[in-house]
């Protein structure tokens, strides 16, 4: 859960808390999906679904740190250019 609330800071531009993450999930994704750089972004319908997955909203949700890596490999999966290693 950790991760997700840290990916919605990244990508907002600001410090979201988990209280912030409780009590304005909605209006947090929805925050995320009017970013300018989301309209037409290829990556922002799977990081969207990365990020429920990390916090935990979505049926597969990531169950270790291991697992929300190996699911950020998949997203860049297909984009040239783009890898993660460690």
């Amino acid at each position: 859960m950790q991760l997700g609330a840290i990916a919605l800071s990244l990508l907002l531009g600001r410090r979201v808390s988990s209280l912030d993450v409780q009590e304005q999930l909605p209006a947090l994704l929805e925050e995320t999906d009017r970013l300018p750089a989301a309209k037409g972004s290829v990556f922002m319908p799977p990081l969207r679904r990365w990020i429920e997955r990390a916090l935990q909203l979505h049926p597969q949700a990531f169950r270790s740190a291991l697992e929300a890596l190996d699911g950020t490999r998949e997203l860049l999966a297909g984009h040239d250019g783009y890898s993660i290693s460690v």
